[in-house]
């Protein structure tokens, strides 16, 4: 059996599991992943780290249709608390690109948001929750500044879907641009 080739002109997706091979939960190997998404028909599936990051060039155009696929399926491993999120090789290269808390780099992290938080919950989120790291929310992405280490944040993943309502998972700024690099779109100005 023939492999079919990729869409033609088909820009590369970045998918990003939340809640995978934490604390020993949710165990998943990145080969099984990898297949999963080859299976659905995407192509030149890549991942990255052992955390649940896949990139590839997706068998459909849709972004919420492929995160609705993958979630799906995962769920029929067992993996109930997974779920997807998914940006274009555009969107990652702008959040790569983007500098909204200006300053060093090294305790940036990107919250991505299944879906952008209802207004009336953004309105009641305090800018000073997690004082001295910052955050600020831009559509979809929560863009924080920790001061020390992430996991000793008040502004966790937990927290902001909590306090957003919107399921979420988070990746450190090394992690956030060499997805864009592995999607292949530029990410210097």
């Amino acid at each position: 059996m023939s492999v079919p080739s990729p869409p033609a002109g088909r820009a590369r997706f970045v998918a990003m599991l939340r809640a995978i091979n934490v604390g020993g939960r949710n165990r998943l190997s990145m080969r099984v992943l990898a297949d999963l998404a080859t299976g659905l028909g995407h192509h030149e599936v890549v991942t990255h780290l052992q955390s649940g990051n896949l990139v590839f060039v997706p068998a459909r155009p849709s972004e919420d249709e492929v995160a609705r696929e993958l979630t799906s399926r995962l769920r029929e491993l067992g993996l109930d608390l997974v779920d997807v999120m998914v940006r274009s090789a555009d969107e990652m290269a702008a959040l790569a690109r983007t500098n909204p808390l200006g300053g060093d780099p090294q305790g940036w992290h990107v919250t991505f948001l299944a879906e952008p938080p209802d207004p009336s919950r953004l309105a009641g989120l305090d800018p000073l929750t997690g004082a001295p790291d910052r955050f600020l929310v831009v559509g979809r992405e929560v863009y924080l500044g920790c001061s020390g280490r992430y996991s000793d944040s008040r502004l966790s993943n937990a927290f902001l879907e909590r306090r957003l309502g919107v399921r979420a998972t988070t990746r450190n700024w090394a992690t956030v641009t060499r997805l864009a690099e592995l999607a292949g779109a530029p990410t210097a100005s």
